[in-house]
């Protein structure tokens, strides 16, 4: 039992992204980052329900220590819709000046194997609750891989 708390403690899904910091103005209600790479393309308004607490004072710091155009790096806690990555409804757990944009788009998660479909290419994961973390229920994440990967066996044996 010990041991599946130990591994409890580091459950995580994120996202990396790389872009542009646009403060707020008459067009922008909020500040917002400009996605750029990765995939990752558009606008995303930093709202205060978005912002993990450490991103929310890491956002006034950062507006207020830099101009307008200012790259910054995040990392997102993904949220979907409709089985298709929804980034408006994405929370920021990490804002950062240093961006690194290689990085940006690639997705890491630490979660329990629920289903491999190999013939679909099916990884269904499922994210639990960390103990004093801000996720109240667990979720489960379902991944398209490409087809021919090989899942090693010991992502089965925990």
């Amino acid at each position: 039992m010990e041991g599946e708390a130990q591994k409890a403690a580091y459950f995580h899904a994120t996202l990396r992204a790389a872009g542009t910091l646009l403060p707020p103005d008459e067009e922008r209600k909020h500040p917002t980052l400009r996605l750029e790479g990765g995939g990752l393309e558009g606008e995303l308004p930093l709202k205060p329900e978005r912002l993990s607490p450490t991103a929310g004072r890491h956002l006034r710091k950062t507006l207020q220590r830099h101009p307008e155009g200012t790259a910054v790096g995040l990392v997102l806690w993904p949220r979907t819709r409709e089985e298709q990555l929804n980034l408006q409804a994405a929370q920021v757990g990490f804002l950062h000046v240093y961006p690194r944009p290689e990085l940006a788009g690639t997705f890491s998660a630490l979660s329990l194997p629920q289903a491999w479909e190999v013939a679909s290419g099916r990884l269904l994961l499922e994210v639990r609750p960390n103990q004093g973390g801000g996720l109240n229920r667990p979720f489960a994440l379902k991944l398209f891989l490409p087809r021919g990967l090989e899942v090693p066996p010991q992502l089965w044996e925990w």
